[in-house]
């Protein structure tokens, strides 16, 4: 047991030492064993596996009373929740790696106690600082390993929302190379593109198109979701038609093609990336391009005149642009929960 929920001194599996005597088991005071029964009538008392230094097995000790015990690895999970609570985490872990020295099966007890408790509070930064400390010792425990990833990505959605994205980065960075989990990889690339995705719209909000669009298409490149993909589709839209606004066709026309090869169709855009054709020279393709529109929404009036308008050469100046307006998806940033490996 981490956290004692009655008054026994010790638990099934705690390790003990002994501070009597017991010549009836031919057992001397200072001998360390290992609880594997408790009881509570007629009193407390403790049936004790007594083993040597070498962790060979000497003998049984029968209904030891409590105060003839201490409780070292119980003792030291005490002393070690104690530093915590004043913040000294590197005494605390010191108490901690002592009590799996004693025990080793208590990582995962130590190590649920250490999530859970640092998870209520959302305390990452002390999460990881423990959890590094937890898995130096023991460098091939998965479970510590998969936690601290998950600190440090928790962290960094963390500082995300502050809007802190560099340190984000760096943080979601430290999660990835940590970890081999699949679940908790693609996680990390989400909230990299959650970051990307609040970086793309502030470059939006200051009117830097081009940088909008790159930015989506980081996002893009690290979680292709749905919604990621479509905020890249409207970022290459917003973007055309600013370059369309400023005379810049061949600009508008790549940012175009790009939005309809990440998947978003629409016979508004199609009409207006078929226009800047038409201002290059591209009349073939633009009259493609207007009977490809034309072919999705055939009762569009805007699109249809345009069409004629091509087959008759009228000027380029004549033609109607849709410039319907396209909205971001909105793409959260999101923590990840933490397992516990045992029961506590």
């Amino acid at each position: 047991m981490l956290v004692k929920t009655d008054k026994r001194k010790a638990h099934e599996g705690d390790v003990v030492e002994l501070l009597e005597d017991y010549p009836k088991y031919n057992l001397a005071k200072g001998q360390r064993g290992i609880v594997i029964t408790e009881f509570d009538e007629p009193a407390e008392a403790y049936d004790l596996e007594i083993e040597d230094k070498n962790g060979d097995f000497l003998g049984f000790a029968y209904s030891v009373k409590p105060e003839h015990l201490v409780n070292l690895s119980g003792g030291a999970i005490e002393r070690g929740l104690k530093h915590l609570e004043t913040g000294d985490v590197s005494a605390a872990m010191n108490e901690f790696e002592y009590a799996i020295e004693l025990r080793p099966g208590l990582i995962e007890p130590i190590h649920n106690l250490l999530v859970s408790g640092f998870a209520s509070v959302e305390n990452w930064e002390g999460a990881v600082s423990c959890l590094h400390l937890l898995l130096e010792p023991n460098p091939a425990y998965e479970q510590v390993r998969d936690s601290l990833a998950i600190a440090y990505l928790n962290w960094g959605v963390q500082v995300a929302k502050q809007d802190n994205i560099d340190h984000a980065f760096f943080l979601f960075l430290r999660a990835s190379g940590i970890t081999s989990q699949t679940e908790i990889n693609e996680r990390i690339r989400a909230n990299f593109a959650a970051s990307y995705y609040k970086l793309g719209v502030q470059a939006f909000r200051t009117g830097d198109f081009q940088m909008t669009r790159h930015l989506m298409r980081i996002a893009c490149s690290y979680y292709p979701s749905a919604a990621v993909r479509k905020n890249l589709a409207v970022a290459c839209i917003r973007e055309a038609h600013f370059c369309m606004a400023n005379n810049k066709f061949e600009e508008a026309i790549d940012a175009f093609v790009e939005a309809e090869t990440v998947g978003l169709v629409s016979p508004d855009f199609i009409n207006d990336y078929a226009i800047s054709l038409v201002f290059v020279g591209r009349l073939d393709d633009a009259r493609r391009a207007f009977e490809r529109a034309l072919a999705l929404s055939p009762n569009d009036a805007i699109i249809e005149a345009n069409l004629n308008r091509l087959l008759h050469q009228e000027a380029a100046e004549s033609f109607v642009k849709e410039e319907k307006r396209y909205d971001f998806v909105p793409v959260e940033l999101v923590a990840q929960h933490m397992q516990n490996t045992a029961t506590v």
